[in-house]
């Protein structure tokens, strides 16, 4: 049931804030939720967070406005 508000908090977490803590904060609570998604068989939800994430933070679209990669849209292991 809370699983849109999930999505929105991490989202204008992610995307508002240049901080790397709360970016890796965000991208972990989206990874956990990628997580119970699948345990639970929850394919839309799955599939929301994950397009999210690959559409809207690695900046992996055309359609996606020309913004300029930070750091926190690459993760350097």
């Amino acid at each position: 049931m809370a699983w849109t508000s999930f999505l929105a908090a991490f989202s204008v977490g992610l995307q508002d804030c240049d901080d790397l803590e709360v970016a890796a904060l965000c991208l972990d609570g989206i990874r956990c939720a990628i997580r119970i998604a699948c345990i639970f068989h929850m394919t839309l939800e799955r599939d929301a967070y994950v397009q999210a994430l690959a559409l809207r933070f690695t900046l992996l679209t055309a359609n996606s406005p020309i913004m300029d990669m930070k750091e926190k849209n690459m993760e350097i292991k």
